[in-house]
């Protein structure tokens, strides 16, 4: 199996068509960890973001102590949606070990919908330490993501999220 193979295979574990998603499945564990784990490494070095959240998400479900530090460099790139679905694989599996990470995006990133994902992300990740950094995006930041709404509103639902989980 090639790379572009392997890259297909990807797409096939999120196929809509449940027998397409087994069968993406079966070939995807049939492989040798190592040799998957380099291939998802691989795929993180691409421009698309959907074939990177994979990488990434899969990377991070299967060894998150050895991947975490490559995925957090992600949040790096010069591409905003990869900064983005980076900051959404933090979101969806909870990696609070990113929360310094997503904490300086949510502040100080130059893309509004970057930030408003990292905002989202903390809601979930962070801890009493972020409640400063979103505290202090919901009382000054006047910023709007690409679709208009508002970090500040965000920074008050990730901080109401985050008190409930803390408490």
């Amino acid at each position: 199996m090639d790379q572009s193979d392997f890259e297909e295979l990807l797409f096939g574990l999120w196929d809509p068509n449940p027998e397409r998603r087994q069968q993406s499945k079966n070939a995807y564990q049939g492989l040798d960890a190592n040799q998957r784990r380099e291939r998802l490494k691989a795929c993180l070095e691409s421009d698309s973001d959907g074939l990177v959240w994979k990488a990434a998400y899969l990377l991070l479900k299967e060894a998150p102590s050895d991947y975490l530090a490559l995925v957090v460099q992600k949040l790096n790139s010069d591409n905003v949606d990869i900064r983005y679905v980076i900051c959404g694989v933090f979101h969806d599996l909870r990696v609070t070990e990113a929360r310094l990470a997503l904490e300086k995006l949510a502040e100080h990133d130059s893309n509004g919908r970057v930030r408003f994902a990292a905002i989202k992300a903390l809601g979930v990740c962070g801890n009493a330490s972020s409640i400063g950094v979103l505290d202090r995006i919901r009382k000054t930041d006047q910023g709007h993501d690409t679709q208009g709404r508002s970090l500040a509103e965000a920074a008050e639902a990730a901080l109401r999220n985050q008190q409930s989980r803390l408490s």
